[in-house]
């Protein structure tokens, strides 16, 4: 019942079918599905606030609705969306599924190239938000091999390397603030 609202919903977004491209349309059928609690309708209001397609583009509303496709499904696509806006949790497993070919049934074939370029994102993003917590979440993965069905392998050596960034980015959360008071800054 649920796939039957997903299926007009994709008519009126790509226009197939005998269907008019009608994207708010769309998004109506992909709402009805997701509030029915199907992951590719949870995927797809996400994919439509992504691209501002029926609805206001909103990158926020994107990442609620990829992160429901995500935890009713295993879904690898919502995973690689949740890393192209910043999610370094979900980088890493997107490099894991490149690193392994562990995906390629969903088109994510192993490719040593992309696993690199989405761990690199990973670093990135832990480094521009000084994400200690994240960094230490990461450090946990690789170090327990907790989270390698879903990407992310057990590494000693990642693991040391994320641990470290968690201690020089908890260190710099303690050291500012005192800072900034001391020399009365900010």
């Amino acid at each position: 019942a649920m796939e039957s609202l997903v299926i007009p919903g994709d008519n009126y977004y790509y226009a197939k079918n005998g269907y008019p491209q009608d994207y708010e349309k769309a998004f109506m059928y992909y709402m009805d599905a997701a509030r029915c609690d199907h992951h590719w309708g949870y995927f797809n209001v996400g994919t439509c606030y992504l691209e501002g397609q029926g609805v206001t583009k909103n990158d926020d509303e994107a990442r609620i609705w990829f992160r429901k496709a995500e935890k009713k499904e295993d879904n690898p696509w919502a995973t690689f969306w949740l890393a192209e806006l910043g999610d370094a949790i979900a980088a890493l497993r997107v490099s894991g599924y490149y690193a392994t070919g562990s995906k390629s049934g969903w088109g994510m074939e192993k490719n040593p190239d992309k696993s690199e370029d989405f761990y690199t994102k990973a670093k990135n993003f832990i480094a521009e938000k000084h994400d200690a917590l994240t960094a230490l979440h990461a450090s946990e993965y690789f170090a327990t091999g907790s989270m390698a069905d879903f990407g992310i392998p057990q590494d000693a050596d990642k693991a040391t390397e994320f641990r470290n960034k968690a201690r020089e980015y908890a260190m710099e959360s303690l050291v500012i603030p005192g800072d900034n008071y001391y020399y009365a800054k900010n």
